[in-house]
């Protein structure tokens, strides 16, 4: 198949805009989660970790209504393997972005992507 300038560009900006979202992602070390919080008439999350990365203090998920990330639609699974997480004390590995902070707090608690809970 020959390619076209315009299947070039548009292969080339897929290409940018996903290393882009890979190399934005800040991955934890194995750890479990300390912390969990919930806001009365929020669909927010806040969670941290035992072990904080540097680059991410803790992380958050809400359900995308009054976010960057509408109708999430993970939300609730991924709300339930946090609290699981949390409560059957299992070690977890989170991947974040800095690149979206949740506004609720002055410290750096980037938007969760994904979470890894460990057997």
């Amino acid at each position: 198949m020959k390619l076209t300038t315009t299947n070039k560009l548009i292969l080339g900006f897929m290409l940018s805009t996903l290393l882009s979202t890979a190399i934005a992602r800040e991955i934890s070390a194995l750890s479990t989660i300390s912390f969990v919080n919930t806001y009365d008439l929020s669909t927010t999350i806040y969670f941290k970790l035992t072990s904080p990365s540097p680059t991410c203090e803790g992380y958050f998920i809400d359900n995308g209504t009054n976010s960057t990330a509408p109708n999430n639609i993970g939300y609730d699974i991924n709300v339930s393997s946090i609290l699981a997480a949390f409560h059957g004390r299992k070690e977890v590995i989170v991947h974040g972005d800095p690149a979206e902070l949740w506004g609720g707090s002055s410290s750096i608690i980037c938007r969760l992507k994904v979470l890894r809970v460990m057997d």
